[in-house]
């Protein structure tokens, strides 16, 4: 994500991360994110700068990843491209 962003990749699609907030965006480089339905705002409950990483086990970090379904991935796709110039 972030090299594409140095390259100036346009419309990249992010996924949202449990650890998502505004100093990981792609800098400079307008993005989509494809919405994460587990961690619905809630990112601040699994990552935050203290020093002591990211909250929750590995099971519960993936689990919160499967909940971005592949129809969810797929409309940021087709939306993207049907937008294109």
């Amino acid at each position: 994500m972030h090299l594409a962003a140095a390259m100036k990749v346009r419309k990249q699609l992010v996924i949202e991360t449990p650890t998502w907030n505004k100093p990981i965006e792609p800098y400079g480089n307008p993005f989509i994110l494809v919405q994460n339905p587990a961690v619905a705002g809630k990112n601040l409950d699994y990552y935050r700068y203290d020093g002591s990483g990211i909250r929750g086990s590995a099971q519960e970090i993936i689990k919160c990843m499967n909940s971005v379904s592949v129809d969810a991935v797929w409309q940021a796709v087709a939306d993207a491209v049907k937008n294109l110039p």
